[in-house]
């Protein structure tokens, strides 16, 4: 889907709104050599051979923030008062750990990672933007209403330009409340938001010798020990969609959140999120 311009400037211009400071949330964008949405299940051999410990994560240096819940993260579709705030999937650490610098990747399409808690909001929307608030992929997607670990993959495709190596770029995911009103969220706050930054980089020697001489299902120990979450992350996730009924996989899911404070969401499904069809795709 292209750009939407119109629509990026009243989003935008709402958001804007609830942030009279402007802060700088990690992004969840990782490695994604295939699709999350594939089916082809990866033989059982192969992942119990490459399956050593339980998974943890390796702090390297990496910049994150304290703060993995959005200032307007809350709103009129989210929930109840006890359900677990809508969040980016990040790792939670002191302040003597944080270094200032945008969350990273290797991929030049990314995958990012929202938890959302129960919500009557049928659509979400994804914005993703350059250094000049330039749109780069602006879609809506469809929700369940359940609690889930939300996959959004940005599709490699002439009509969206993938990242640049040493660029930073901004990401914002919202809920949309009431589809047929359109301007019920766009006042500041009505929208629940996240929001983050993600800077795609060089991976080093030594990790792209490790990426082409192992299997996939090598891959999220790798990233878990190079200290890099997000490929970690989506490298497991890829594994758990393609297996959904591999029970150590799902334990190793477990795990690796649990080491970086995020056990509260460790058993919610994974959903990588469809496109809500156009008006075009209905009629026909």
């Amino acid at each position: 889907m292209k750009p939407s311009f119109a629509k990026f400037n009243l989003f935008y211009s709402a958001l804007s709104a609830g942030l009279a400071v402007s802060i700088s949330l990690p992004a969840v964008a990782t490695l994604k050599p295939t699709s999350l949405n594939q089916n082809s299940p990866i033989p059982q051999e192969i992942l119990i051979a490459q399956r050593r410990s339980r998974l943890r994560f390796k702090v390297r240096g990496v910049g994150f923030s304290t703060r993995r819940t959005g200032a307007i993260s809350r709103g009129g579709c989210t929930g109840n008062s006890n359900s677990q705030p809508m969040k980016v999937l990040l790792p939670e650490f002191e302040e003597s750990d944080i270094s200032i610098q945008s969350e990273s990747t290797v991929e030049a399409n990314p995958t990012f990672f929202v938890h959302i808690p129960e919500t009557s909001a049928p659509q979400a929307e994804f914005l993703l933007v350059d250094e000049n608030l330039k749109p780069i992929y602006d879609e809506t997607f469809q929700l369940k209403g359940t609690p889930t670990v939300a996959i959004i993959n940005v599709p490699e495709n002439s009509e969206i330009p993938s990242l640049k190596v040493n660029q930073k770029y901004r990401w914002y995911f919202s809920l949309i409340c009431d589809p047929d009103d359109p301007t019920s969220d766009s006042s500041p706050g009505a929208k629940p938001t996240v929001w983050g930054s993600i800077k795609r980089v060089e991976p080093s020697d030594s990790l792209a010798n490790q990426l082409e001489t192992t299997p996939p299902s090598a891959r999220p120990e790798i990233f878990a020990e190079a200290g890099i979450w997000n490929d970690a992350l989506t490298s497991l996730a890829q594994l758990i969609v393609a297996n959904p009924n591999d029970t150590t996989l799902r334990e190793d899911w477990k795990s690796l959140l649990e080491s970086v404070g995020l056990g509260e969401i460790a058993e919610e499904s994974l959903l990588p999120l469809s496109e809500v069809p156009s008006p075009m795709d209905n009629s026909r």
